[in-house]
């Protein structure tokens, strides 16, 4: 059980604080080549946006057994 309960909760962390580089195109404005036109950037999206519930769901899953 204490150890259902450890990898529970570093999964909660990990989903918690995780993002996802999703690729993007920089287009320089109003159609002027320049530096960094065509550039792939990244922008960081978070993979949980709920906050706490994943908390909320490990809390819940430790109670099942008991």
């Amino acid at each position: 059980m204490l150890a259902m309960f450890f990898v529970v909760c570093a999964a909660t962390g990990a989903l918690t604080q995780g993002h996802r580089k999703v690729p993007g195109q920089v287009r320089p404005p109003h159609g002027r080549a320049g530096p960094g036109a065509g550039q792939t950037s990244y922008m960081p999206l978070r993979v949980n946006y709920s906050g706490v519930m994943p908390i909320i769901f490990a809390g819940a899953i430790l109670m099942f057994p008991a």
